[in-house]
């Protein structure tokens, strides 16, 4: 956002059409990699954290983003 309020980037009218295909891809790399937990990266079964490795990364992204988005809207909010 700029600051009066206009929107910086404008996609138009590809956007949907563009940011779908591209979130579900997306969606779908994030489940890929981690379906063969146990055999991949922990064959041998002695800890849960080598079976869910994968998801621990994405899962701390995840909650990165959440609180920088929530601290973004509360600070404009706060403006």
């Amino acid at each position: 956002m700029r600051r009066d309020g206009q929107a910086a980037v404008l996609a138009g009218r590809p956007a949907l059409p563009v940011s779908t295909p591209t979130f579900l891809y997306g969606a779908g790399m994030a489940v890929d990699p981690p379906w063969p937990w146990a055999a991949v990266y922990d064959p041998a079964g002695g800890h849960w954290y080598f079976q869910r490795f994968t998801l621990l990364p994405l899962g701390a992204t995840v909650l990165l983003g959440a609180v920088h988005l929530g601290c973004g809207r509360r600070a404009s909010s706060v403006r």
